[in-house]
């Protein structure tokens, strides 16, 4: 549809004015067949959603409520005078059109929360959520709300309508036939449009997409919440988990982390250990490194280590009992000094 107004905005540039533009010279009555006209090869309900969407915008609306006088294709008047019926339309389509904009604004919650008070005001137009046969209602129906019930906010109104017409059930009843009613319950509208009827099928498939997506999206985070689940989670080490080298399992017996869930196993970790006191060891009581030096081993050798003192005074044979020398009497002085003849 933008597409086809790009194309009649470069056809007709006289007429049509691209989007945004101030001052929009409303257009003629009937330019419709005009166009089609001129341009047969133009799909006519894509023709006419086009050309609603362009005559629905606020520039339009105040180009009519200002007097601009209506032009056709080639930009030449055709109608000076705007009536008041024409200038009236126009200011309740702008009124509409701003309403439409601050409901979007208004928050869904508030928009949903709206649908019940309207279901127990007018119980023989609105009906439930899930309600079989949800009736059509009647085109211009807001207007009748507010008439009615003027306490309530326009686009808080407006937002709940919407989301009241995007169910299944009141697409189905529009593709089904159902008759339009108003507030009353009184049938306005009996027979329906083959833009109409398009229109609620091209609506119903939007909804069957969405409701499509949001069922695979569920699944898939099912199946990623349930994936996540069966696999063990990475154990933390806390204070409390932890287990003293002591109280670990030897080699040969299961593990305690395996036995979890299935015992009780003890984690208390025991007090510490009283360590004997050690004497600081000496240059002998160390073992040799693979390779010495002769330097090294003599030096070594000068301080041999007390278990190798002790090994030695072990393979020493034992001594043998001290002989008396005999008894003589006292030597002379000159004893010993000259030898004996």
């Amino acid at each position: 549809m933008r597409v086809l107004l790009d194309e009649l905005i470069a056809a007709f540039p006289a007429c049509f004015k691209p989007h945004g533009t101030k001052g929009l010279p409303p257009f003629a009555v009937g330019i419709e067949a005009d166009i089609l006209a001129r341009k047969p090869e133009i799909d006519p309900s894509l023709l006419q959603r086009a050309l609603r969407v362009y005559t629905t915008g606020p520039e339009y609306f105040r180009s009519l409520i200002a007097g601009q006088p209506r032009v056709d294709l080639d930009g030449k008047v055709v109608q000076s005078v705007i009536t008041p019926e024409e200038i009236a339309q126009a200011e309740k389509g702008l009124a509409a059109f701003q309403n439409r904009a601050q409901a979007h604004k208004v928050a869904v919650g508030d928009a949903l929360a709206l649908i019940p008070e309207l279901v127990a005001a007018f119980p023989a137009c609105f009906k439930p959520h899930r309600g079989a046969n949800r009736p059509p209602l009647k085109v211009g129906i807001k207007e009748d709300i507010v008439a009615r019930r003027p306490d309530l906010d326009t686009p808080t109104l407006f937002k709940a309508l919407a989301l009241y017409v995007s169910s299944f059930e009141y697409q189905r009843s529009v593709l089904a036939g159902v008759p339009r009613v108003d507030l009353d319950g009184n049938v306005v509208q009996t027979v329906f449009t083959t833009q109409e009827k398009a229109h609620a099928e091209h609506r119903l498939a939007i909804l069957e997409e969405k409701s499509r997506a949001r069922k695979e999206a569920g699944r898939e985070a099912a199946t990623n919440e349930t994936a996540s689940t069966s696999q063990p989670e990475p154990e933390q080490r806390t204070q409390s988990n932890i287990i003293p080298k002591e109280a670990k399992s030897p080699p040969n017996s299961q593990p305690a982390r395996l036995l979890a869930g299935k015992e009780q196993v003890d984690r208390t970790p025991s007090p510490p250990r009283a360590l004997a006191p050690q004497s600081k060891p000496t240059l002998s009581d160390r073992e040799p490194p693979p390779r010495m030096t002769k330097r090294q081993q003599a030096l070594l050798s000068m301080f041999p280590s007390k278990q190798s003192a002790q090994d030695a005074e072990a393979r020493r044979p034992p001594a043998s009992p001290p002989v008396a020398a005999p008894q003589r009497g006292r030597p002379s002085l000159n004893e010993g000094r000259y030898p004996k003849r």
